[in-house]
Protein backbone atom coordinates (compact mmCIF):
# COMPACT_ATOMS: atom_id res chain seq x y z
CA UNK A 1 0.00 0.00 0.00
CA UNK A 2 1.21 3.47 -0.86
CA UNK A 3 2.18 5.70 2.06
CA UNK A 4 -0.48 8.04 0.66
CA UNK A 5 -3.08 5.29 1.14
CA UNK A 6 -2.42 4.60 4.83
CA UNK A 7 -5.74 4.93 6.66
CA UNK A 8 -6.93 5.45 10.21
CA UNK A 9 -10.24 5.19 11.99
CA UNK A 10 -13.65 3.85 10.96
CA UNK A 11 -14.53 3.94 8.17
CA UNK A 12 -10.88 3.94 7.03
CA UNK A 13 -9.79 7.47 6.06
CA UNK A 14 -6.54 8.60 4.46
CA UNK A 15 -7.04 12.19 5.59
CA UNK A 16 -4.38 13.76 3.33
CA UNK A 17 -4.84 16.94 1.33
CA UNK A 18 -3.17 17.50 -2.05
CA UNK A 19 -2.59 20.45 -4.34
CA UNK A 20 -3.48 20.09 -8.02
CA UNK A 21 0.14 19.27 -9.06
CA UNK A 22 0.49 16.76 -6.21
CA UNK A 23 -2.84 15.17 -7.14
CA UNK A 24 -1.83 14.83 -10.79
CA UNK A 25 1.44 13.18 -9.83
CA UNK A 26 -0.37 10.91 -7.39
CA UNK A 27 -3.09 9.73 -9.77
CA UNK A 28 -0.70 9.33 -12.71
CA UNK A 29 1.29 6.73 -10.75
CA UNK A 30 -1.68 5.18 -8.95
CA UNK A 31 -2.04 1.40 -9.09
CA UNK A 32 -5.69 0.35 -9.02
CA UNK A 33 -4.83 -3.35 -8.94
CA UNK A 34 -6.65 -5.94 -11.05
CA UNK A 35 -9.99 -4.05 -11.16
CA UNK A 36 -9.81 -0.38 -12.19
CA UNK A 37 -12.84 1.85 -11.55
CA UNK A 38 -15.49 1.81 -14.26
CA UNK A 39 -17.22 5.13 -13.57
CA UNK A 40 -16.67 8.44 -11.78
CA UNK A 41 -19.63 9.55 -9.69
CA UNK A 42 -19.88 13.27 -8.99
CA UNK A 43 -21.51 14.62 -5.81
CA UNK A 44 -21.90 17.82 -3.85
CA UNK A 45 -21.79 17.80 -0.05
CA UNK A 46 -24.72 20.28 0.30
CA UNK A 47 -23.57 20.42 3.91
CA UNK A 48 -20.92 21.30 4.92
CA UNK A 49 -20.98 24.38 2.72
CA UNK A 50 -17.84 26.22 1.68
CA UNK A 51 -18.34 28.65 4.57
CA UNK A 52 -18.67 25.77 7.03
CA UNK A 53 -15.59 23.88 5.81
CA UNK A 54 -12.84 23.40 8.42
CA UNK A 55 -10.35 21.16 6.64
CA UNK A 56 -9.27 18.05 8.57
CA UNK A 57 -11.81 18.81 11.31
CA UNK A 58 -14.58 18.58 8.71
CA UNK A 59 -13.14 15.34 7.33
CA UNK A 60 -13.06 13.81 10.79
CA UNK A 61 -16.57 14.99 11.51
CA UNK A 62 -17.83 13.26 8.37
CA UNK A 63 -15.92 10.11 9.33
CA UNK A 64 -17.73 10.07 12.68
CA UNK A 65 -21.05 10.57 10.90
CA UNK A 66 -20.38 7.69 8.51
CA UNK A 67 -19.37 5.44 11.42
CA UNK A 68 -22.68 6.17 13.15
CA UNK A 69 -24.44 5.05 9.98
CA UNK A 70 -22.46 1.81 10.05
CA UNK A 71 -20.72 2.51 6.74
CA UNK A 72 -17.66 0.39 5.96
CA UNK A 73 -16.25 3.03 3.61
CA UNK A 74 -16.97 6.54 2.32
CA UNK A 75 -16.54 8.67 -0.81
CA UNK A 76 -13.02 8.64 -2.19
CA UNK A 77 -12.29 12.34 -2.73
CA UNK A 78 -13.45 15.64 -1.28
CA UNK A 79 -12.72 18.73 -3.37
CA UNK A 80 -12.56 21.52 -0.81
CA UNK A 81 -11.52 25.18 -0.55
CA UNK A 82 -8.16 24.16 0.93
CA UNK A 83 -7.29 21.34 -1.48
CA UNK A 84 -8.11 17.85 -2.69
CA UNK A 85 -8.75 15.59 0.31
CA UNK A 86 -8.32 11.80 0.15
CA UNK A 87 -10.75 9.67 2.15
CA UNK A 88 -11.28 6.07 0.88
CA UNK A 89 -8.33 4.66 -1.12
CA UNK A 90 -9.02 4.84 -4.86
CA UNK A 91 -8.47 1.10 -5.31
CA UNK A 92 -11.15 0.21 -2.75
CA UNK A 93 -14.91 0.23 -3.20
CA UNK A 94 -16.50 3.24 -1.55
CA UNK A 95 -19.89 3.97 -0.03
CA UNK A 96 -21.43 7.06 -1.58
CA UNK A 97 -24.08 6.35 -4.22
CA UNK A 98 -26.13 3.23 -3.52
CA UNK A 99 -26.22 0.94 -6.54
CA UNK A 100 -23.60 3.12 -8.22
CA UNK A 101 -21.01 2.10 -5.62
CA UNK A 102 -20.47 -1.03 -7.67
CA UNK A 103 -19.15 -4.40 -6.56
CA UNK A 104 -15.62 -5.74 -6.71
CA UNK A 105 -17.09 -9.24 -6.84
CA UNK A 106 -18.97 -8.23 -9.99
CA UNK A 107 -15.84 -6.66 -11.43
CA UNK A 108 -16.69 -2.95 -11.35
CA UNK A 109 -16.94 -0.02 -8.99
CA UNK A 110 -17.10 3.77 -9.04
CA UNK A 111 -14.98 6.56 -7.63
CA UNK A 112 -17.03 8.94 -5.47
CA UNK A 113 -16.02 12.59 -5.84
CA UNK A 114 -17.59 15.14 -3.49
CA UNK A 115 -17.51 18.86 -4.27
CA UNK A 116 -17.78 20.84 -1.04
CA UNK A 117 -20.78 23.18 -1.29
CA UNK A 118 -24.42 23.41 -2.36
CA UNK A 119 -24.86 23.62 -6.15
CA UNK A 120 -28.64 23.46 -6.47
CA UNK A 121 -28.85 27.16 -7.43
CA UNK A 122 -25.49 27.93 -9.00
CA UNK A 123 -22.67 26.02 -10.57
CA UNK A 124 -19.40 25.39 -8.75
CA UNK A 125 -16.71 27.92 -9.60
CA UNK A 126 -13.33 29.21 -8.51
CA UNK A 127 -10.96 26.93 -6.66
CA UNK A 128 -13.59 24.22 -6.13
CA UNK A 129 -14.28 23.85 -9.83
CA UNK A 130 -10.65 24.16 -10.93
CA UNK A 131 -9.70 21.35 -8.55
CA UNK A 132 -12.71 19.27 -9.57
CA UNK A 133 -11.71 19.50 -13.22
CA UNK A 134 -8.20 18.38 -12.26
CA UNK A 135 -9.60 15.42 -10.30
CA UNK A 136 -11.90 14.35 -13.13
CA UNK A 137 -9.32 15.04 -15.83
CA UNK A 138 -6.50 13.29 -14.00
CA UNK A 139 -8.60 10.18 -13.42
CA UNK A 140 -9.77 10.20 -17.05
CA UNK A 141 -6.21 10.39 -18.32
CA UNK A 142 -5.05 7.66 -15.92
CA UNK A 143 -7.90 5.30 -16.86
CA UNK A 144 -7.48 5.91 -20.60
CA UNK A 145 -11.17 6.11 -21.44
CA UNK A 146 -13.41 8.88 -22.84
CA UNK A 147 -14.64 11.08 -20.02
CA UNK A 148 -18.24 11.00 -21.27
CA UNK A 149 -18.22 7.21 -20.73
CA UNK A 150 -16.91 7.56 -17.19
CA UNK A 151 -19.10 10.35 -15.83
CA UNK A 152 -22.14 9.62 -13.69
CA UNK A 153 -24.08 11.78 -11.24
CA UNK A 154 -25.36 10.63 -7.87
CA UNK A 155 -28.87 11.56 -8.99
CA UNK A 156 -28.66 8.93 -11.74
CA UNK A 157 -29.45 6.40 -9.01
CA UNK A 158 -31.13 8.61 -6.41
CA UNK A 159 -34.05 11.01 -5.90
CA UNK A 160 -31.55 13.61 -4.63
CA UNK A 161 -30.46 16.52 -6.82
CA UNK A 162 -26.80 15.63 -6.22
CA UNK A 163 -24.39 17.03 -7.50
CA UNK A 164 -26.86 19.95 -7.63
CA UNK A 165 -29.63 21.05 -9.98
CA UNK A 166 -27.33 23.68 -11.51
CA UNK A 167 -24.78 21.04 -12.59
CA UNK A 168 -25.51 19.37 -15.92
CA UNK A 169 -23.61 16.61 -17.67
CA UNK A 170 -23.20 18.56 -20.91
CA UNK A 171 -21.54 21.39 -18.99
CA UNK A 172 -19.25 19.09 -16.99
CA UNK A 173 -18.22 17.12 -20.08
CA UNK A 174 -17.39 20.29 -22.02
CA UNK A 175 -15.44 21.77 -19.11
CA UNK A 176 -13.35 18.65 -18.54
CA UNK A 177 -12.75 18.28 -22.29
CA UNK A 178 -11.35 21.80 -22.28
CA UNK A 179 -9.14 20.96 -19.29
CA UNK A 180 -7.82 17.83 -20.97
CA UNK A 181 -7.07 19.75 -24.15
CA UNK A 182 -5.25 22.54 -22.34
CA UNK A 183 -3.50 20.59 -19.62
CA UNK A 184 -0.31 18.79 -20.49
CA UNK A 185 0.23 15.44 -18.74
CA UNK A 186 2.69 15.71 -15.88
CA UNK A 187 6.16 15.33 -17.31
CA UNK A 188 7.98 12.18 -16.36
CA UNK A 189 11.60 12.62 -15.45
CA UNK A 190 13.60 9.75 -16.95
CA UNK A 191 15.32 7.56 -14.41
CA UNK A 192 19.08 8.07 -14.22
CA UNK A 193 21.87 6.88 -11.96
CA UNK A 194 21.10 9.98 -9.86
CA UNK A 195 17.51 8.84 -9.19
CA UNK A 196 16.65 8.57 -5.50
CA UNK A 197 15.85 5.15 -4.06
CA UNK A 198 13.08 6.70 -1.97
CA UNK A 199 10.20 8.16 -3.98
CA UNK A 200 6.99 7.57 -5.92
CA UNK A 201 6.90 5.29 -8.99
CA UNK A 202 6.73 6.66 -12.51
CA UNK A 203 5.03 3.53 -13.84
CA UNK A 204 2.16 1.32 -12.77
CA UNK A 205 2.25 -2.16 -11.32
CA UNK A 206 0.64 -3.42 -14.54
CA UNK A 207 3.54 -1.97 -16.55
CA UNK A 208 6.06 -3.74 -14.31
CA UNK A 209 4.26 -7.05 -14.73
CA UNK A 210 4.05 -6.66 -18.50
CA UNK A 211 7.71 -5.63 -18.75
CA UNK A 212 8.82 -8.81 -16.98
CA UNK A 213 6.49 -11.08 -18.93
CA UNK A 214 7.54 -9.56 -22.25
CA UNK A 215 10.86 -11.40 -21.88
CA UNK A 216 11.62 -15.05 -21.07
CA UNK A 217 11.26 -16.05 -17.42
CA UNK A 218 11.88 -19.78 -17.87
CA UNK A 219 15.44 -20.69 -16.91
CA UNK A 220 17.68 -23.64 -17.72
CA UNK A 221 18.50 -23.66 -14.00
CA UNK A 222 14.86 -24.15 -12.98
CA UNK A 223 13.51 -27.40 -11.62
CA UNK A 224 10.19 -25.61 -11.09
CA UNK A 225 10.01 -22.79 -13.68
CA UNK A 226 8.33 -19.51 -12.88
CA UNK A 227 4.97 -18.98 -14.50
CA UNK A 228 2.98 -15.89 -15.39
CA UNK A 229 0.87 -16.32 -12.25
CA UNK A 230 4.00 -16.12 -10.07
CA UNK A 231 4.89 -12.74 -11.56
CA UNK A 232 1.37 -11.38 -11.74
CA UNK A 233 -0.05 -12.63 -8.44
CA UNK A 234 2.93 -12.94 -6.10
CA UNK A 235 6.22 -11.31 -6.97
CA UNK A 236 5.31 -7.91 -8.42
CA UNK A 237 2.36 -7.22 -6.07
CA UNK A 238 4.60 -8.00 -3.09
CA UNK A 239 7.26 -5.60 -4.35
CA UNK A 240 4.67 -2.90 -5.02
CA UNK A 241 2.89 -3.08 -1.69
CA UNK A 242 5.97 -3.47 0.49
CA UNK A 243 8.07 -0.85 -1.31
CA UNK A 244 5.36 1.82 -1.22
CA UNK A 245 4.69 1.11 2.45
CA UNK A 246 8.26 2.15 3.34
CA UNK A 247 8.71 4.91 0.75
CA UNK A 248 10.88 3.03 -1.76
CA UNK A 249 10.15 3.56 -5.45
CA UNK A 250 8.90 0.06 -6.41
CA UNK A 251 9.94 0.56 -10.03
CA UNK A 252 13.58 0.87 -8.96
CA UNK A 253 13.40 -2.12 -6.63
CA UNK A 254 11.86 -4.28 -9.37
CA UNK A 255 14.38 -2.94 -11.91
CA UNK A 256 17.21 -3.96 -9.59
CA UNK A 257 15.72 -7.44 -9.29
CA UNK A 258 15.34 -7.74 -13.08
CA UNK A 259 18.94 -6.63 -13.60
CA UNK A 260 20.39 -8.86 -10.88
CA UNK A 261 18.41 -11.98 -11.84
CA UNK A 262 18.44 -11.47 -15.61
CA UNK A 263 14.64 -11.23 -15.55
CA UNK A 264 14.17 -14.11 -13.07
CA UNK A 265 16.28 -16.55 -15.11
CA UNK A 266 19.55 -16.63 -13.13
CA UNK A 267 20.67 -19.59 -11.01
CA UNK A 268 20.20 -17.68 -7.77
CA UNK A 269 16.70 -16.49 -8.66
CA UNK A 270 15.32 -20.02 -9.00
CA UNK A 271 13.47 -21.98 -6.36
CA UNK A 272 14.48 -22.95 -3.70
CA UNK A 273 16.97 -20.03 -3.62
CA UNK A 274 14.73 -17.08 -4.60
CA UNK A 275 17.60 -14.62 -4.19
CA UNK A 276 16.26 -11.35 -5.66
CA UNK A 277 19.42 -9.28 -5.93
CA UNK A 278 22.61 -11.22 -5.40
CA UNK A 279 22.39 -10.97 -1.60
CA UNK A 280 25.39 -12.76 -0.13
CA UNK A 281 26.53 -13.86 -3.60
CA UNK A 282 30.21 -12.97 -3.94
CA UNK A 283 31.28 -15.14 -6.85
CA UNK A 284 32.88 -17.83 -4.71
CA UNK A 285 32.50 -21.27 -6.32
CA UNK A 286 34.03 -24.70 -5.77
CA UNK A 287 33.65 -28.27 -6.98
CA UNK A 288 34.21 -29.97 -3.63
CA UNK A 289 31.29 -30.01 -1.16
CA UNK A 290 31.77 -27.16 1.32
CA UNK A 291 31.75 -27.62 5.06
CA UNK A 292 29.49 -26.44 6.51
CA UNK A 293 27.04 -26.29 3.61
CA UNK A 294 24.89 -23.50 5.06
CA UNK A 295 24.95 -20.53 2.69
CA UNK A 296 25.96 -22.68 -0.26
CA UNK A 297 23.85 -24.05 -3.10
CA UNK A 298 24.69 -26.71 -5.66
CA UNK A 299 24.51 -25.63 -9.30
CA UNK A 300 23.48 -28.83 -11.08
CA UNK A 301 23.94 -27.40 -14.56
CA UNK A 302 27.50 -26.19 -13.93
CA UNK A 303 28.32 -29.00 -11.45
CA UNK A 304 29.65 -26.77 -8.68
CA UNK A 305 28.82 -25.25 -5.33
CA UNK A 306 28.16 -21.49 -5.13
CA UNK A 307 28.07 -19.19 -2.13
CA UNK A 308 24.99 -17.03 -1.46
CA UNK A 309 21.76 -16.72 0.47
CA UNK A 310 18.53 -18.60 -0.20
CA UNK A 311 15.04 -17.52 0.86
CA UNK A 312 11.97 -19.56 1.72
CA UNK A 313 9.44 -17.28 0.01
CA UNK A 314 9.40 -14.18 -2.15
CA UNK A 315 6.85 -12.12 -0.26
CA UNK A 316 7.85 -12.88 3.33
CA UNK A 317 11.60 -13.32 3.02
CA UNK A 318 13.32 -12.46 -0.26
CA UNK A 319 11.68 -9.14 -1.08
CA UNK A 320 11.87 -7.78 2.52
CA UNK A 321 15.58 -8.67 2.56
CA UNK A 322 16.19 -6.65 -0.62
CA UNK A 323 14.00 -3.70 0.36
CA UNK A 324 15.37 -3.51 3.89
CA UNK A 325 18.90 -3.54 2.54
CA UNK A 326 18.06 -0.74 0.10
CA UNK A 327 16.68 1.28 3.02
CA UNK A 328 19.86 0.66 5.01
CA UNK A 329 21.90 2.07 2.14
CA UNK A 330 19.54 5.03 1.67
CA UNK A 331 18.93 6.08 5.29
CA UNK A 332 21.54 7.09 7.90
CA UNK A 333 21.47 5.11 11.14
CA UNK A 334 18.64 6.22 13.38
CA UNK A 335 16.63 7.90 10.64
CA UNK A 336 13.37 6.72 9.13
CA UNK A 337 9.89 5.72 10.21
CA UNK A 338 9.22 2.78 12.56
CA UNK A 339 8.15 0.70 9.54
CA UNK A 340 11.41 1.53 7.74
CA UNK A 341 13.48 0.72 10.81
CA UNK A 342 11.68 -2.60 11.29
CA UNK A 343 12.38 -3.63 7.69
CA UNK A 344 16.03 -2.60 7.98
CA UNK A 345 16.39 -4.68 11.13
CA UNK A 346 14.79 -7.67 9.43
CA UNK A 347 17.08 -7.42 6.42
CA UNK A 348 20.29 -6.88 8.37
CA UNK A 349 19.48 -9.81 10.64
CA UNK A 350 19.65 -11.96 7.51
CA UNK A 351 22.89 -10.36 6.33
CA UNK A 352 24.68 -7.51 8.03
CA UNK A 353 26.00 -4.35 6.45
CA UNK A 354 29.21 -2.51 7.40
CA UNK A 355 28.34 0.52 9.54
CA UNK A 356 30.03 3.06 7.20
CA UNK A 357 27.68 2.06 4.37
CA UNK A 358 24.55 3.05 6.30
CA UNK A 359 23.04 6.04 4.55
CA UNK A 360 25.85 6.09 2.00
CA UNK A 361 23.68 5.49 -1.10
CA UNK A 362 20.53 7.61 -1.32
CA UNK A 363 20.77 7.42 -5.14
CA UNK A 364 21.34 4.51 -7.52
CA UNK A 365 24.87 5.45 -8.56
CA UNK A 366 26.21 5.14 -5.04
CA UNK A 367 25.18 1.50 -4.80
CA UNK A 368 28.24 0.77 -6.90
CA UNK A 369 31.37 0.23 -4.79
CA UNK A 370 33.54 2.40 -7.01
CA UNK A 371 31.27 5.41 -6.41
CA UNK A 372 30.28 4.78 -2.78
CA UNK A 373 32.01 7.05 -0.23
CA UNK A 374 32.39 4.13 2.19
CA UNK A 375 34.29 2.15 -0.47
CA UNK A 376 31.69 -0.59 -0.04
CA UNK A 377 28.68 -1.19 -2.23
CA UNK A 378 25.91 -3.47 -3.42
CA UNK A 379 27.78 -4.16 -6.65
CA UNK A 380 31.56 -4.56 -6.94
CA UNK A 381 33.07 -2.69 -8.63
CA UNK A 382 29.70 -1.41 -9.91
CA UNK A 383 31.02 1.22 -12.34
CA UNK A 384 27.73 1.35 -14.28
CA UNK A 385 25.41 -0.31 -11.76
CA UNK A 386 23.13 2.70 -11.31
CA UNK A 387 22.93 3.32 -15.04
CA UNK A 388 21.89 -0.28 -15.69
CA UNK A 389 19.12 -0.21 -13.09
CA UNK A 390 17.88 3.13 -14.43
CA UNK A 391 17.79 1.70 -17.96
CA UNK A 392 15.59 -1.18 -16.81
CA UNK A 393 13.35 1.24 -14.93
CA UNK A 394 12.92 3.37 -18.05
CA UNK A 395 12.01 0.25 -20.02
CA UNK A 396 9.24 -0.42 -17.48
CA UNK A 397 7.98 3.15 -17.83
CA UNK A 398 7.87 2.79 -21.62
CA UNK A 399 5.96 -0.53 -21.46
CA UNK A 400 2.42 -0.45 -22.83
CA UNK A 401 -0.28 -2.47 -21.15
Amino acid sequence: MSTFDLTTGTPPMIGRVLTIPAWLEYVEAYDFGPIPPSILTLHHTWKPTIAQWRGLASMRSMQVGYAKKGWSAAPHIYVAPDGIWLFTPLKDIGVHAGDLNGSLKKGWYSIGIEMVGDYDRERPSGVIWEQTKAVLGGLTRRLGRPFAELLTFHRDASTKSCPGHAVTKDWVIAEVAGWLHAEEPPARTPYTEQSAILGLPQASMAQAITAILSRPIVSTYASQPYEEKDVRNVIVPAYWQQALAVGIDPVLAIAQMIHETDNLTSFWAQRPRRNPAGIGVNGKKQVQPPHPRDGWAFNLIDSRWELGLSFDTWADHAIPAQLGRLLAYALPIGQGTPAQQALIDKALFVRGLPRPTRGSAPVLKLLGQVHNPSKEGWAKPGDFYGQKIAAVANRIVATRV
